[in-house]
């Protein structure tokens, strides 16, 4: 996170447990995020990149890369 969106470990780190306790519709975010950078697919790759390296930093459940499959889908859907 820091690498990509000037983060500290500590702010993201909070930014990751106020988001866990959080109702949200994932579609309705993506959709945002894909409508926001639509022509920037090299952000889009950064994006998918720091969410990858979430789900290794942390224990990995069976249904984690099929959600990161479907963001990627819905994010280069533009």
């Amino acid at each position: 996170m820091g690498q990509n969106f000037d983060c500290s470990h500590e702010e993201a780190k909070a930014f990751l447990e106020s988001i866990m306790d959080t109702e949200y519709d994932l579609d309705e975010h993506v959709s945002i995020i894909n409508k926001a950078l639509c022509e920037d697919k090299l952000s889009k790759l950064h994006l998918l990149e720091q969410i990858n390296h979430m789900i290794y930093s942390d224990n990995i459940a069976p249904d984690d890369y099929k959600v990161f499959e479907d963001i990627k889908n819905k994010l280069f859907e533009c």
